[in-house]
């Protein structure tokens, strides 16, 4: 049996009625939170939903995750609502309108005050299939709305479809970063982990895909001292822009959006020794293989 605390002293089991082992996927899923460890884990948006057509949420992890809303397109209605893959939901993006986010909440924010001691470290964690890699947000707290900037990190595509991560301090042009300097490529999975030591340096941030440390190029600016908890909602999938317009939505798929605010440990093997390998990142990346079938 698996079983880990979750926030305000839930616990989170896979324990069935009759003392056996409960179904598959819920263990896989005790397994995310446990390796993300309970005690840091500030995002984890619910992956089951009662209604996927009108984004009724099931509470069932709901120590771990935050109300969050779905801009759903025209008339509120998703282009293509959620469907299963493997044993979970995954979510589908048009690329035109439609997104998630959670308002804002000083968990996402970690402990940063503008202060070099006071710099967390952290992970972000997101499974992604792109039907266009260009400009998509993934996991991001950066609000531009009418040049009053909001920054604190960004995961997300750039315009060559390159993978990128950077932390920001306080503006949008003072910022650590690393970038995957290759472009992604469409309509495959992606297990999407980017990782933060605190150490208020580039040389602190690695992301990995599938498993692999990826990142091979510097992306930063500006004189970087430390991230500032600002007012700015959580996104996945999108990007509030200089005007207040929403821009950047992902077209494609994703599941199972998460922060911790941690540094997930790094192995520093290749993909096929991932069994072999007692790293975080390794068993976090079996974990959503698993859980997605592929």
């Amino acid at each position: 049996m698996s079983s880990v605390a979750a926030r305000g002293g839930d616990m989170v089991t896979t324990e069935a009625y009759d003392g056996s082992e409960a179904d598959y996927p819920r263990y896989l899923l005790d397994r995310i939170v446990e390796i993300a460890d309970p005690d840091s884990l500030v995002f984890f948006i619910p992956n089951f939903e009662e209604d996927p057509w009108n984004n009724q949420p099931v509470t069932d992890y709901g120590p771990h995750a935050l109300p969050f809303r779905s801009y759903e397109g025209a008339g509120n209605i998703w282009d293509r609502p959620p469907t299963i893959k493997g044993s979970v939901l995954r979510y589908h993006m048009n690329g035109v309108d439609e997104a998630v986010d959670c308002a804002d909440d000083d968990l996402f924010s970690m402990g940063a005050d503008g202060t070099a001691p006071n710099e967390p470290a952290f992970s972000l964690i997101i499974a992604a299939k792109f039907n266009n890699v260009i400009n998509s947000e993934l996991i991001t707290r950066f609000d531009g709305t009418n040049l009053a900037e909001k920054c604190e990190f960004r995961l997300d595509s750039v315009l060559g479809g390159e993978l990128r991560f950077r932390i920001y301090d306080n503006n949008s042009t003072n910022y650590i970063g690393r970038i995957y300097n290759t472009a992604l490529v469409e309509n495959i999975w992606y297990i999407i982990i980017a990782t933060y030591n605190g150490n208020r340096s580039q040389e602190g941030i690695r992301f990995f895909i599938n498993g692999v440390r990826v990142d091979d190029t510097n992306s930063s600016g500006g004189a970087y001292t430390a991230m500032h908890n600002r007012g700015v909602v959580t996104s996945v999938g999108y990007l509030e822009n200089g005007g207040g317009a929403l821009t950047n939505f992902l077209d494609g798929d994703w599941y199972g959006a998460l922060c911790t605010a941690r540094q997930l440990s790094d192995g520093g093997v290749a993909e096929g020794a991932m069994a072999a390998d007692g790293s975080d990142v390794l068993k976090m990346t079996q974990c959503y293989r698993r859980l997605l079938g592929i």
